[in-house]
């Protein structure tokens, strides 16, 4: 907990080695699941300094645990990691490949959160190659996901992206729509978290 704490406020190094501590603990008490869990998390700390070299390698090694354990929740999450990582170094079929198995795994667990997630990073995969019709048909999917979870913040990302790539497709009324769209909530929730 102490690690997530950290991370989330952008003590790295403070993160990392919490983390390293309790992969430790976890296997000093042979509890794999929790190993994994924490393998991963070093991934997620390497991937947000932009050490994608080292994000990579702790990903592939907590997938391999995942399956090894047959945790599909963290093989899928880890997957769907690594595939963004694979994006971001340019490996474009390679993240292809690994975020669609993550998108099917979350599939078969019924997990529809991180199934928007995962589609919607096929989305900005596909604006990546310049696949703007893709990338728009992914947001909008990923968009009706989490409309129908009720998860405004989430719902204002994928319109955001999706004004983007309608711009990108020349298709101006419905960029402004998505755009405006995406503010509205984004300002409504300033304005309610605000209040509390």
């Amino acid at each position: 907990m102490l690690a997530s704490i950290s991370l989330r406020l952008g003590s790295y190094d403070e993160a990392r080695a919490r983390l390293a501590e309790t992969i430790d603990i976890a296997r000093e008490i042979g509890d794999p699941q929790l190993e994994t869990r924490w393998v991963g998390g070093l991934g997620t700390i390497a991937g947000n300094v932009k050490d994608f070299p080292e994000a990579r390698a702790r990903y592939l090694e907590a997938v391999a645990m995942a399956r090894q354990s047959g945790n599909r929740r963290w093989e899928g999450m880890w997957l769907g990691n690594l595939g963004t990582i694979s994006k971001e170094q340019g490996n474009y079929a390679e993240a292809q490949e690994q975020l669609g198995e993550a998108l099917v795994i979350a599939g078969e667990l019924g997990d529809r959160r991180t199934e928007g997630t995962w589609v919607g990073n096929l989305g900005d995969l596909a604006g990546a190659v310049g696949d703007y019709p893709e990338a728009r048909s992914r947001y909008r999917q990923a968009l009706d996901i989490f409309r129908d979870l009720g998860d405004p913040y989430a719902e204002s990302e994928q319109l955001g992206r999706l004004g983007m790539v309608a711009f990108n497709l020349g298709d101006l009324p419905e960029a402004q729509s998505a755009l405006e769209d995406a503010l509205a909530i984004a300002r409504a929730r300033s304005y309610h978290l605000g209040r509390v």
